[in-house]
């Protein structure tokens, strides 16, 4: 299909890929205002397309939680054009495919992939999800068992279990804080008495109620009007198949989506249709074209009585020991990458001398890792995930301490920078912060540049959910800093957020059955007091909240820093960083313009064959076009796992050994993380490792390096 300006579709911007990739890309949006992405990927075998709704659980009536989800799980029950409930599965199952979809708080995502060879057909069943689904009372009947199934399964998973607790902490009010998977009970509620009164008070009292599950179907059938709307719809389709047609597959199909979705007066609204207007309204819009939304965190100190920070215990089915601290913080969707949280993360998680890691690392704690935990159009939190040590369980508050001891650093770092950039003097914290983004967006950068591309079916929904969150441009290279450079560094928007990295704006989730049980022995308030036991409402599970000790916040706080370690200090120049991108000169030349993936792999060449030293093979990457090499090194010998036992002439297996060989290679990996290893420069030799692991009698390295 030949793109043409007349034509009833909008051109958007091209997307931005990287240097490894060698899919071709489209994007438009139809006259429907269904925005369309086509991929043309020459190495696959099959064909995958997603389809991101903006709508999840945040847009569910409270009254009726789930039903986003619940309206997910009926999409696959058939349509008008496929009225079997199966088809779907069964035309994948009989064509190498498969396919599945998920519900969270702002979108609903759906996807499939299937041998190429059959995908036309496929896609013709899937679209009608979208253009004509059933939801049939039948099947509505019975899929809210299924829902029901994979609620009680989500019972017995810990990240599950700590989810709700940590909705129960959140603003009630707040979208966040809804049910979002739901379960027999509140997809089963009568339209009208679980809404508190009727929702027309002006409608006959004795007007005959409708049944439990045509209600929940026809709010469905309202939810999936309001919500599935075209101009709601982003569909990516990737495949070998050329543009021209995966376009031709796509546009012909969703192009005949209608908005059938009316406004009207609320008084000529059904009640179906009032519960899912009035619910969509406590969601904020994040798609690409939507404008800014007011910060509106679900967590604040407010809600625990201006008590922050304060401890939340929770007790894991697995044995773990765990634990996390909280910040809430505006939402970085409209900041892009120039969002403070990239150089956050970074020196918070930075595991060289001098960072939390390496103060803390075998004594106290055995990793960390910082990240958001939530990200969405109008907040997003913070979470630094600690694993503790015995002792680091005993002394968690000196873990808690040398964290804000880190933050505190960071502050007086970023303030300092701020200030020299005002006056006319030596510019030594600002130059030391910018460098330290300049070499984030050259670490980032060069992975989005070197990285292959992956399977169709992983790069279809993510690339759905990006493009209706940030447009067709970035969707692909957000988070890679590839337009930022040294001088670009966000100091305002770093210093309002290091400004909110303090005691009065964390909370502190403990998690482990140690901490358990001595909490729940200290204190057991009324769980209707703001400490205590409490009980979160819809998996039932306790969790204990309280108080922290006003001495121990002292001596969190930045006034007390003075009086702290001094072995904190942020990172120094990463030398592992690569230069030079260059593939190697003895490459053929068809072998330095595109990959070859199909080529046919030659066996590695033996170049040193020494008795002593050992054995070198070598084999020169052909096939995949990119500066990197994997080096493994790989040590033979016995008593790895084993030991000699001269009476019976042979290795047995020995537990000590092999006990003996994991701390060795625990210790290998730890020395490395302490040397800022993360690339390589073209003289160096090693950057990261990718795996260790050992087998018999043997010890294997394997490293990924740029050469």
């Amino acid at each position: 299909m030949k793109l043409d300006r007349k034509d009833p579709i909008t051109i958007l911007p091209d997307i931005v890929k990287g240097d490894a990739d060698w899919r071709l890309y489209r994007s438009i949006k139809l006259q429907n205002g269904v925005t369309c992405v086509f991929v043309h990927d020459k190495e696959s075998k099959t064909t995958a397309c997603s389809v991101a709704v903006g709508a999840g659980a945040s847009h569910d009536p409270r009254e009726l939680s789930g039903i986003a989800h619940f309206t997910e799980h009926m999409c696959f029950l058939g349509s008008e054009a496929y009225p079997e409930e199966n088809e779907f599965k069964k035309y994948l199952a009989s064509h190498g495919g498969r396919s599945n979809a998920s519900t969270s708080m702002s979108q609903t995502v759906y996807k499939f992939d299937v041998l190429a060879e059959h995908a036309e057909k496929a896609i013709d069943i899937f679209s009608n999800f979208f253009i004509s689904p059933l939801f049939t009372q039948s099947g509505t009947d019975r899929e809210l068992n299924a829902v029901d199934s994979e609620n009680s399964k989500n019972m017995s998973n810990d990240g599950r279990r700590r989810l709700q607790i940590l909705k129960a902490m959140a603003n009630p009010e707040h979208h966040y804080s809804k049910f979002s998977t739901g379960n027999a009970q509140t997809l089963s509620m009568n339209g009208v008495s679980n809404c508190g009164s009727t929702i027309h008070e002006e409608k006959e009292k004795d007007e005959e109620l409708l049944s439990q599950n045509t209600f929940v179907r026809e709010v469905m059938l309202a939810f999936h009007r309001r919500h599935y709307r075209p101009d709601n719809l982003t569909v990516v389709i990737v495949g070998p198949q050329k543009l021209e047609k995966l376009q031709d597959w796509i546009v012909k199909r969703f192009a005949t989506i209608t908005n059938r979705w009316e406004v009207k007066d609320e008084t000529e609204m059904s009640d179906a249709e009032l519960l899912v207007e009035k619910s969509a309204s406590e969601a904020p819009d994040d798609n690409f074209d939507s404008p800014p939304v007011v910060y509106d965190p679900p967590f604040h100190s407010k809600y625990q009585c201006n008590k922050w920070p304060i401890l939340l215990t929770t007790l894991p089915l697995q044995s773990m020991r765990k634990m996390y601290m909280y910040f809430p913080l505006p939402s970085v969707k409209e900041l892009y990458d120039q969002s403070p949280y990239h150089i956050i993360c970074h020196l918070l998680g930075h595991e060289g001398p001098g960072s939390i890691f390496a103060t803390l690392h075998l004594d106290l704690i055995d990793a960390i890792s910082v990240g958001p935990r939530l990200s969405e159009a109008d907040h997003s939190l913070l979470q630094v995930n600690i694993s503790l040590t015995e002792k680091g369980e005993k002394n968690w508050e000196e873990v808690v301490s040398t964290i804000f001891d880190y933050c505190y650093l960071m502050y007086d770092v970023v303030k300092k920078a701020k200030e020299e950039q005002l006056k006319d003097e030596t510019n030594e914290a600002l130059d030391q912060l910018m460098h330290i983004w300049g070499e984030v967006q050259k670490i980032k950068s060069l992975r989005f540049h070197q990285t292959s591309p992956g399977s169709a079916i992983g790069l279809a929904p993510s690339l759905a959910c990006s493009v209706r969150r940030i447009g067709t441009k970035r969707s692909l290279s957000i988070g890679s800093l590839l337009d930022e450079r040294n001088d670009t560094l966000p100091l305002d928007h770093l210093f309002d957020f290091m400004k909110q990295l303090t005691p009065q704006n964390c909370f502190i989730e403990h998690c482990s059955q140690s901490a358990w049980e001595k909490r729940n022995v200290k204190n057991s308030e009324n769980r209707s007091n703001l400490f205590g036991l409490k009980r979160e409402r819809w998996y039932s599970v306790d969790y204990h909240l309280s108080s922290i000790d006003e001495n121990t916040i002292k001596k969190w706080s930045q006034e007390y820093l003075p009086k702290k370690q001094k072995s904190l200090f942020l990172p120094s120049e990463n030398k592992y960083i690569p230069t030079d991108l260059s593939l190697c000169p003895e490459l053929p030349e068809e072998a330095t313009k595109h990959p070859r993936i199909n080529k046919k792999i030659e066996p590695p060449n033996l170049i040193v064959n020494d008795k002593e030293f050992g054995r070198l093979w070598h084999r020169l990457d052909d096939r995949y076009c990119l500066p990197k090499a994997s080096v493994t090194l790989l040590l033979r010998n016995a008593v790895v796992q084993h030991k000699w036992k001269p009476q019976q002439d042979s290795w047995t297996f020995d537990p000590k050994h092999n006990i003996q060989s994991e701390i060795l290679l625990n210790i290998f990996h730890d020395a490395l993380a302490e040397k800022n290893i993360f690339c390589i420069s073209s003289k160096s030799f090693l950057v990261a490792i990718k795996n260790t692991f050992w087998s018999g009698h043997q010890v294997q390295w394997l490293f990924t390096t740029p050469y």
